[in-house]
């Protein structure tokens, strides 16, 4: 795992190691779902926890880690189509991936899909309805990050740009939510 902590990423080493991680994924998807709906099961009869210290702080570090995210791949995409064109983006493992900065962020896209995991449990834990688009997009997000990068497809860029746009907006907006929503010193 040198290739996340090194000064120099390599994606070679990444995409390896996310192959080799395919079946943990499948392990770690069914294991949430199996969670999920125990916790649920466990709540049924019991009040919802008042989670919005958590869920603040949980918003606001996925929103920076979004924004952070739009801010390092963007510049390399648009140079990549500029210069190679549109087609090329989808059709060739371009700087997007192995660039050391552009490179290690969309690495980092495919590895925080394990944590994005945590979203649900905030759901189940304040007896919010599960909708199955949510659970459902988590369990398969992540398999689906490991194994096209684990696979090397260039077009996922086309999943990993817009999803940080995507959770940029979306993580900023539930953090400025729950800030407004309760005044900031309540909650702290």
């Amino acid at each position: 795992m040198e290739f996340i902590f090194g000064s120099k990423f390599d994606f070679e080493s990444a995409r390896k190691w996310a192959s080799e991680m395919e079946w943990t994924m499948v392990n770690i998807s069914f294991t949430y779902v199996v969670t999920i709906f125990l916790i649920k099961y466990a709540m049924r009869d019991r009040k919802p926890y008042e989670l919005q210290r958590p869920l603040v702080i949980w918003n606001a570090l996925l929103a920076i880690f979004s924004i952070l995210g739009v801010a390092k791949i963007t510049p390399v995409l648009l140079q990549h189509i500029t210069t190679k064109g549109y087609i090329s983006s989808f059709t060739e493992i371009g700087p997007c991936y192995t660039d050391n900065v552009a490179g290690y962020w969309t690495f980092l896209w495919v590895i925080s899909k394990i944590p994005e995991l945590l979203d649900t449990i905030f759901i189940v834990l304040r007896k919010r309805p599960l909708i199955v688009m949510h659970w459902y997009h988590h369990a398969l997000t992540g398999y689906f990050g490991f194994v096209t990068y684990g696979t090397g497809n260039a077009y996922m860029i086309w999943v990993v740009w817009p999803n940080f746009v995507v959770h940029s907006l979306m993580y900023r907006y539930h953090f400025l939510f729950i800030f407004w929503l309760f005044d900031f010193f309540e909650v702290f």
